[in-house]
């Protein structure tokens, strides 16, 4: 199971659970609220790759929900290994509060969000009714994209997914 390490402006509204911080990868993500057009956001991010996922609800429900439908659009992952990402990655069992500075990917897209509001607000409005789960990932894309290294932390994610949990391929036997 993943952790969650949460800005302390959150810990009124997240629990704070104790016990041994996670080691291995793909299992730490960073969480900080995000204005964007004068509303609340929550932008997780995965600390070894930099992933980030937008919510507009805390909470796994909400997470699950916008996680699954990114991880649709991931055509490098076999079935099995989004259900892994979905059981032991995607789901937290920890939250702890840790100041949001900490991790430089997070530090860096919060950066980028606040100097490029307009940018983010044409996302959110070219969308009629922005609350569906695809909508969510336009603004990752966005994020990426303007950070420069999309490419990267989408290669380092798959390489992680696939380090962590290989799925060998079915080969046919060769006639004797």
């Amino acid at each position: 199971m993943a952790q969650l390490f949460y800005s302390p402006d959150l810990a009124d509204r997240l629990p704070h659970n104790t016990g041994k911080i996670s080691q291995k990868p793909l299992r730490r993500w960073q969480l900080s609220p995000v204005k964007i057009d004068n509303k609340t956001y929550y932008l997780y991010v995965e600390e070894e790759t930099g992933l980030p996922v937008f919510t507009d609800k805390l909470g796994e429900g909400k997470f699950g929900q916008v996680t699954i439908n990114f991880l649709n659009e991931m055509p490098f992952l076999v079935d099995p290994q989004r259900t892994w990402l979905m059981q032991n990655v995607f789901s937290f069992n920890l939250y702890r509060p840790i100041p949001s500075a900490e991790n430089k990917k997070l530090k860096n897209y919060l950066q980028i969000i606040a100097s490029h509001q307009a940018e983010f607000k044409e996302t959110l409005n070219d969308n009629d009714d922005f609350s569906s789960t695809e909508d969510f990932n336009d603004l990752v894309y966005l994020l990426l994209a303007l950070s420069g290294n999309d490419q990267e932390v989408l290669m380092k994610f798959c390489q992680l997914v696939n380090k962590e949990y290989p799925v060998k391929r079915m080969t046919k036997e060769k006639p004797q």
